[in-house]
């Protein structure tokens, strides 16, 4: 028995059946079907792996976005209180009865814009008018270049109505 068996393992191997080598080529292109879908798993790993970085910056960035915002949130409410205090200021401040004079030319007519804590005013020219203390004040500092020499002097006819 020994014999045989060495035989058998000496002698060629018998040609595969018709049906085993179709059996063989569908087992081949089923192994390149799953060597196929197993490097597009590898790369939908791959991009999942990009992903979850990505998802992490926008996590942190999303983070630093809201601690911005708070910082912003404390300011404006700082700059609103500032504004706030500086507008009881100049609305409580006493006030004084002024007349701006006409001065030459169309731009003399216009009316004078001023600007005391953030707070605009437009002051008419040529008629009575109440401001408040601190305006009249920022009229009175107004100066323009003298066309002459170029030293600044003062730009406004102002009267003082008592």
């Amino acid at each position: 028995m020994a014999e045989t068996k060495q035989n058998d393992q000496n002698s060629p191997p018998a040609a595969p059946a018709p049906d085993d080598a179709k059996r063989i080529k569908d087992l081949e292109t089923q192994l390149a079907k799953a060597n196929a879908k197993a490097d597009e798993v590898a790369d939908l790993k791959t991009q999942l792996a990009e992903a979850s970085a990505k998802a992490e910056q926008a996590d942190a960035l999303a983070a630093k976005l809201e601690e911005v915002q708070g910082q912003v949130a404390a300011a404006a409410k700082k700059t609103s209180k500032a504004e706030a205090t500086a507008f009881h200021e100049v609305r409580n401040d006493a006030k004084v009865k002024i007349k701006i004079m006409n001065g030459e030319g169309t731009s003399g007519r216009k009316p004078v814009f001023t600007c005391v804590n953030g707070l605009e005013f437009m002051v008419p020219r040529d008629i009575e008018v109440e401001v408040p203390r601190c305006v009249y004040k920022n009229l009175l500092n107004s100066v323009a270049p003298d066309p002459g020499d170029g030293h600044d002097v003062q730009s406004l006819n102002i009267q003082v109505i008592i």
